[in-house]
């Protein structure tokens, strides 16, 4: 079986970081993953604890070998990239969703152009006013 050894300072920073009211609750998951597999819990154990794969055990305490803490955190450019709208076809958009509605003017647009964000992000987008 495979076992992660801690050093005091280590467990005092991951129960820190648990315990930190603004720790993103994925990071929560992983430090407690961490604490859980050097206190002698099984993969298998883990796997029905925190309701994932087996594969995310193993990549969890990967990387927490690689790099530590850092390793366990989200890393820059997950999730999806925000859609640019030209500035110029927005303020047309939106001058154009005051006289027939968001819809109407998001159909319209639609249909002139190859490229067009979500109607859901156009809404928001305009509904923010940037």
């Amino acid at each position: 079986m495979r076992s992660i050894e801690l050093h005091s300072d280590q467990i005092q920073l991951l129960r820190q970081i648990i315990q930190a009211v603004d720790t993103p609750p994925q990071l929560v998951n992983r430090c407690q993953c961490i604490l859980f597999h050097h206190y002698g819990m099984t993969v298998s154990e883990l796997v029905e604890v925190f309701s994932v794969h087996r594969r995310t055990i193993y990549n969890w305490l990967n990387r927490f070998e690689e790099g530590g803490i850092e390793r366990l955190m989200d890393q820059p450019g997950r999730g999806n990239k925000p859609i640019a709208i030209p500035e110029p076809l927005f303020q047309e958009l939106k001058q154009r969703a005051k006289a027939v509605g968001i819809s109407k003017a998001y159909r319209e647009m639609d249909q002139h152009l190859e490229f067009m964000a979500s109607f859901d992000t156009i809404r928001r987008r305009l509904k923010s006013g940037n």
